[in-house]
């Protein structure tokens, strides 16, 4: 995929008019990882979000005594990284290839300088934001009120139906 055709369908980016979506085009950097390879980890600085072109990324939050939770599977066009765009705080996560992957990586300062320009556009954001939190509510109560066999079989369906959206 290009990174033009990649940004033009990413929901974040999407609502961007072409000029802005140019600039943040030639801004971007493609950048390949082996299966296994950590993009991010928790707890670091933050720079720069990631739109997967190809590939499967894990993400994933580990506990004090080296326990983790992978909250997400990303393929193609997932967006991750993106939070720190908002909030200047360290990596809520850490981010691993599950395949060889390809993505792209786009630095914090050009997506803020558009959007300081157009504020308007951080109503996308919103949105997305809150797509988010409605999948980690639904995912919390499924964590309260499903056991562990039917949390797994609600997450293979869902991920069949992710496939089919793939395929």
């Amino acid at each position: 995929m290009s990174i033009r055709r990649l940004l033009d369908t990413t929901d974040l980016f999407a609502a961007l008019p072409a000029e802005a979506l140019a600039e943040l085009r030639d801004r971007a950097v493609v950048r390949s990882y082996a299966r296994n390879e950590v993009l991010i980890r928790q707890g670091e600085p933050a720079e720069d979000l990631f739109i997967i072109d190809h590939g499967r990324i894990a993400i994933a939050q580990q506990a004090g005594d080296g326990r983790e939770s992978v909250v997400a599977v990303l393929e193609d066009g997932g967006l991750f990284g993106e939070l720190s765009l908002f909030d200047d705080a360290p990596r809520s996560a850490d981010a691993r290839a599950l395949t060889d992957s390809t993505v792209v990586v786009l630095s914090y300062e050009p997506v803020r300088a558009v959007l300081r320009a157009q504020p308007e556009l951080l109503w996308v954001i919103v949105r997305l934001l809150a797509g988010r939190l409605r999948a980690t509510d639904e995912a919390l109560a499924d964590a309260v009120f499903l056991d562990v066999p039917a949390r797994t079989a609600k997450r293979l369906l869902e991920l069949a139906g992710s496939r089919d959206r793939f395929a």
